[in-house]
């Protein structure tokens, strides 16, 4: 079984489940790097990150809210490129849920960190096309914001595939 082609079907069908994406694909920019969609120039409504990102001092705000949830699409640029956004404000005692979806040749992770961008709460690395899922629960008495981390993990990258990146509502 080529686990690569499952890999996208698994994140479609969650971005898909989310209603964070239509029937296009959320990964595609009318590149060939997404076997399935190679020759199909579709359209996407995603928002894009904005760079400089590449600190935690320059973290972006992912689109969404604690109600709605969101998402965005990024690349990683170089092997070295890190990138960072802040979560929406989580509710005390509430629960949330990233994904990170990427081009199947690339192997990309994912981090939760505290508000200060230097603690890993959290993280997951599945290996190259897989996408990444990571839940959070703020044990906090007060909402709390998080950032996030995006990169490569094996020195692969491409400027020009995305991966996208979503952030489920608070539950």
């Amino acid at each position: 079984m080529n686990t690569n082609r499952f890999s996208l079907f698994g994140s479609l069908a969650i971005l898909l489940a989310a209603g964070i994406v239509g029937c296009g694909s959320p990964v595609d920019n009318g590149s060939t790097d997404t076997p399935l969609l190679k020759g199909k120039n579709t359209s996407t409504t995603t928002a894009w990150e904005a760079e400089p990102n590449d600190t935690p001092a320059l973290a972006t705000h992912v689109i969404g809210t604690a109600a709605a949830g969101g998402g965005l699409q990024g690349t990683i640029s170089s092997a070295t490129d890190n990138d960072y956004y802040l979560t929406y404000a989580v509710p005390a005692g509430k629960q949330f849920t990233v994904n990170l979806a990427m081009p199947y040749s690339k192997d990309y992770d994912v981090q939760i960190l505290s508000s200060d961008g230097t603690t890993v709460l959290a993280s997951n690395h599945q290996g190259a096309g897989m996408s990444e899922t990571l839940t959070m629960k703020n044990m906090s008495s007060s909402s709390q914001t998080y950032m996030l981390r995006i990169f490569s993990a094996d020195g692969s990258f491409s400027a020009t595939s995305p991966y996208t990146l979503i952030v489920g509502k608070a539950s």
